[in-house]
């Protein structure tokens, strides 16, 4: 996770922009967001917090690079955890409708209202390379409620028929 941080780090120093590479395949997000949460609900149970996955909808079909969907998934619970306190819920939610969306609420907005400094502008490159968008939302006490939105991916018309 550090050795692609950095990388990504010195493409954004060489270009004098960041415009980090993309490769999407179609997934299903709801796989990849158990297999986050299940990694990362250790640590963030040792940290005397607590780690909720719902899943309103499944599949949440979308053409994704599943190595960046890791990092803005790991740099938005990263975020969560360094900005909330003991006992609180951090929660992921994900459904779809005419878009697929996933939700993480919890944590604060960082001093000043700089909580992710430059994971902020990773994460929303890296959603513009998935086709898709973000919003950084103040919740209820100034909660950090990030909205991830990604495009429905649509199944091809032969699959459609098999």
């Amino acid at each position: 996770h550090l050795q692609r941080l950095i990388e990504d780090l010195l493409v954004a120093a060489r270009e004098d922009l960041v415009a980090f590479p993309v490769r999407r395949e179609p997934l299903d997000l709801a796989d990849l967001l158990v297999s986050v949460v299940e990694a990362y609900a250790p640590r963030v149970e040792a940290e005397g917090r607590i780690l909720q996955l719902q899943l309103q909808t499944v599949p949440l079909p979308i053409r994704g690079d599943p190595t960046r969907l890791r990092q803005i998934l790991g740099n938005l619970l990263e975020n969560a955890m360094r900005y909330s306190r003991p006992g609180e819920t951090i929660r992921v939610l994900g459904g779809r409708g005419e878009r697929v969306v996933v939700e993480i609420c919890g944590g604060m907005l960082g001093a000043g209202g700089s909580g992710l400094g430059l994971g902020w502008t990773i994460v929303e490159d890296l959603m513009r390379g998935h086709g898709g968008s973000v919003e950084f939302l103040e919740g209820a006490e100034g909660a950090l409620h990030v909205r991830l939105i990604f495009p429905l991916d649509a199944p091809s018309p032969i699959s459609a028929q098999i």
